[in-house]
């Protein structure tokens, strides 16, 4: 009996220590932001699986859905996170989307200047900046942990802003976060 069990405590504990797949899944571990037409631009495909025992309700506006990115600040590794950049949609309330138990739902966040708001204070609120980061799905009915994906990279090399930045085709500029007055 004894040498039955030393020899699961190995298969036992491994079981006990393997990582778990994060809800949100991402196109990439690792992303380098490019050039395009309007300036410094990034696109992310994210994945979000609903848990197989109940169906979730993403708020959306015709469908546009509100994902975001949080960016890991310490260098510990002890799990501190702000929101980076938030997708700007239009401010309309339609019927959630509904995932159903085990299902899926796919989105595209297309990081560039006028497509959302960069809010993690720097000097430069137009642009992300090289560090760790994950994807939050803003306006589910699910707990922050079961709506964030798995850390990644991101690659932000310095570059010019360009000329054609007031006028982007997805949105307009938008503004950098302001304190509410009561």
């Amino acid at each position: 009996m004894r040498a039955t069990l030393a020899a699961a405590l190995p298969i036992v504990l491994a079981a006990c220590t393997s990582t778990v797949e994060a809800p949100i899944r991402t196109d990439r571990s690792a992303y380098i932001v490019g050039s395009g037409e309007f300036g410094p631009e990034l696109k992310i495909i994210s994945t979000l699986r609903a848990p197989a025992d109940r169906a979730v309700h993403v708020a959306n506006c015709n469908g546009a859905i509100a994902p975001g990115l949080q960016r890991r600040i310490d260098d510990q590794g002890d799990g501190t996170w702000v929101d980076a950049w938030i997708a700007a949609t239009d401010a309309c309330a339609s019927s959630p989307i509904v995932i159903p138990a085990g299902g899926t739902h796919t989105a595209e966040l297309l990081i560039r200047p006028g497509a959302g708001a960069v809010t993690y204070p720097r000097p430069n609120n137009d642009a992300l900046e090289s560090g760790t980061y994950r994807v939050v799905w803003h306006g589910t009915d699910l707990p922050l942990e079961q709506r964030v994906s798995a850390p990644f990279t991101i690659e932000a090399p310095a570059m010019p802003p360009s000329p054609n930045r007031a006028t982007p085709s997805s949105g307009a500029s938008a503004a950098p976060p302001r304190p509410v007055k009561k």
